[in-house]
């Protein structure tokens, strides 16, 4: 009986985190976007990343996976777009933005099982 509640109250706590966690990457792709094209309007930053971070909770809240699936490709593009910025600062601007979408969609494509030589990364 314990571990029913336990089990429960841990489904409970997973659901929050995610939608933190949703939050969290919505704002960090907003401000890694502003970061790629150098824009430097605070406030407007602030009221984008709030908006990122809504939407991140609204997709994560609604499509589980594949709103996993589609913020782990988008932030995996950005972290290396940014990574590679530091000895290829050309990469800033409209190439770094292409960058991150071409290897966000592998990614997504990659871990989505749309390649068609795998299943999906959510469905174990």
């Amino acid at each position: 009986m314990i571990g029913f509640f336990v089990a429960g109250f841990a489904k409970g706590v997973v659901n929050i985190v995610l939608m933190v966690i949703g939050a969290l990457a919505g704002a960090a792709i907003v401000m890694g976007f502003f970061d790629l094209f150098g824009l430097t309007s605070t406030l407007m930053e602030l009221l984008l990343a709030v908006l990122g971070g809504v939407l991140g909770m609204v997709l994560i809240n609604r499509f589980k996976d594949l709103a996993m699936i589609i913020l782990a490709g988008l932030i995996g593009g950005l972290l290396v777009t940014r990574g590679l910025t530091v000895w290829l600062p050309f990469l800033q601007g409209g190439l770094g933005t292409l960058i991150v979408f071409v290897l966000a969609g592998i990614g997504i494509a990659y871990q989505g099982g749309f390649s068609g030589k795998r299943s999906p990364a959510a469905i174990q």
